[in-house]
């Protein structure tokens, strides 16, 4: 059998503590911060929606919301953990769903906490503009420059040295400026649309099948 796992709920400033109940023997806490994460989102969001706000904003805002899409998945495990194998051995299961890479987490999230009854609609819109979000996470705050190749011309060289000399069809991909307001904010749309249709469901233990979610 496995053992039950009581919950309830305590407000501290700045933290949504989830006390963990085992026997009526408190044991362990679980923090959930996700609201932090989405309250500082709307914050950036707001700045962002200013008259010409800061170029660096944008980096900051999809920064921020790969990094509350993240937490939020791996909350969702943990707790998921927590109540289906008990304090004791619930970190060893978690650690090996977490092990998993970022977009696997996604589609996995769904199917793992309702025990194979619902899916993520893989053609959804909001999924795959976080798939988006999650590539180009990985891209910008994993970005290594290795040496490329080039087709170089040279057009004055003397024994010794080249003087002068073209590079031919290279184009330079600055990250860190290809970034515009509407892609971030489609970001925050499709955060908002998972928040509303499975994180606010899943903490209501009330998920059922949305156009986002699909039943098995």
């Amino acid at each position: 059998m496995l053992p039950k796992v009581n919950l309830f709920s305590v407000y501290v400033p700045n933290f949504n503590v989830i006390f963990k109940i085992m026997n009526d023997i408190p044991k362990k806490l679980i923090i959930d911060q996700t609201e932090n994460y989405f309250d500082l989102l709307r914050k950036v969001h707001q700045d962002l929606k200013k008259e010409n706000p800061p170029d660096y904003l944008l980096f900051c805002y999809l920064s921020l919301c790969s990094a509350t899409l993240e937490y939020s998945i791996n909350w969702v495990f943990i707790d998921f953990c927590i109540s289906k194998f008990g304090l004791d051995e619930y970190q060893t299961y978690a650690e090996a769903y977490l092990s998993n890479s970022f977009k696997s987490k996604l589609y996995l999230m769904p199917i793992t906490v309702t025990e194979s009854k619902f899916r993520f609609n893989g053609n959804h819109k909001a999924i795959k503009t976080l798939e988006q979000l999650i590539s180009r996470r990985n891209t910008m705050l994993h970005n290594k420059s290795f040496l490329k190749y080039i087709d170089v011309e040279i057009i004055k060289r003397t024994e010794d040295e080249i003087e002068s000399f073209n590079i031919n069809n290279f184009k330079f991909n600055n990250l860190l400026i290809s970034l515009c307001k509407k892609e971030v904010f489609d970001y925050g749309t499709a955060l908002g649309k998972l928040r509303r249709d499975f994180f606010d469901q899943y903490r209501n233990s009330s998920i059922k099948e949305t156009d986002l979610i699909k039943r098995i």
